[in-house]
């Protein structure tokens, strides 16, 4: 009996490691990403295809790159205000994600703002 419990804890104790190193694999892929993005977003905005605005452009502007081009105005808005949780909120509600998710959006769409300003 304590051998075969033994052996449960040997399995369950490797499984964990190899979990954690997968974790930690995608989080450092992840931030490697983002990392590739905001230079992206520098390279968009030497080329003029960012948008250059000192504020959230309207959700319905179209012309060149823009960071916020799927908010409904009610984010926009909400994001104009400096209100990010009823921004996560209503994208939350509209597009029927996540509360991380939600999160997540709202702040790449901040993320994006700042470095096209």
């Amino acid at each position: 009996m304590n051998l075969v419990l033994g052996a449960i804890a040997g399995l369950t104790l490797g499984v964990v490691i190899v979990l954690i190193l997968v974790v930690l694999d995608v989080q450092a892929r992840l931030q490697r990403l983002e990392h590739i993005d905001a230079k992206l977003d520098v390279l968009l905005k030497q080329q003029g295809l960012a948008h250059h605005a000192t504020e959230l452009p309207p959700p319905e502007n179209h012309e060149g790159f823009s960071p916020v081009s799927d908010v409904t105005q009610e984010i926009h808005d909400a994001l104009v205000r400096g209100d990010k949780l009823e921004a996560v909120r209503l994208y939350r509600n509209s597009a029927g994600v996540s509360l991380m998710e939600a999160k997540n959006f709202i702040e790449e769409v901040q993320r994006r703002q700042a470095t096209t300003k």
